[in-house]
């Protein structure tokens, strides 16, 4: 038996009739919500997106038995720190076969890269112990790390003074 039912206004027929209301719950600001929340996630993404990039670094290979295994590298590089003294500013040094470079000078820190580079290229192992101050910030050892790349050094060793 097929039903005729007129509801809203119209007329409904088929064994199943369907419920027409009177107002929509689309319409007006609650469906309007969804889109809100998109654009809101959208705008959090591009204000945050900068924060979310993955920096460049170096990867450091800790030993694995600790610090009293003895190093024997062919090149020596000393990293210190002068604080002030007598009105002159601080300032950390590159110490390397008996030449001092100053970190923050570009034209001493690639005069330090062609040193180093000449002095791996006699030697068969390019390795180099950097015997660091305690006071060197993280900042420096980075730079001074980034140089002895371009020198084509292939192992470096950190040691730190506790004093």
């Amino acid at each position: 038996m097929i039903r005729d039912k007129a509801i809203g206004g119209r007329l409904v027929q088929g064994l199943r009739t369907k419920y027409f209301p009177k107002s929509r719950i689309n319409q007006g600001l609650i469906g309007v919500g969804p889109w809100v929340n998109i654009l809101l996630l959208a705008l959090m993404f591009v204000l945050l997106g900068s924060r979310l990039v993955v920096q460049s670094g170096y990867t450091v290979d800790l030993p694995e038995h600790g610090s009293q295994i003895g190093v024997k590298p062919a090149l020596l590089a000393v990293v210190k720190h002068f604080s002030e003294a007598g009105g002159r500013a601080a300032a950390e040094r590159v110490f390397f076969n008996d030449d001092s470079f100053v970190i923050g000078n570009q034209k001493q820190m690639e005069a330090l890269r062609d040193r180093i580079r000449e002095a791996a290229q006699a030697e068969d192992d390019a390795s180099i112990l950097l015997f660091s101050d305690k006071e060197i910030s993280n900042d420096t050892l980075v730079r001074v790390f980034h140089v002895l790349r371009e020198a084509g050094i292939e192992s470096v060793s950190l040691a730190v003074s506790e004093d």
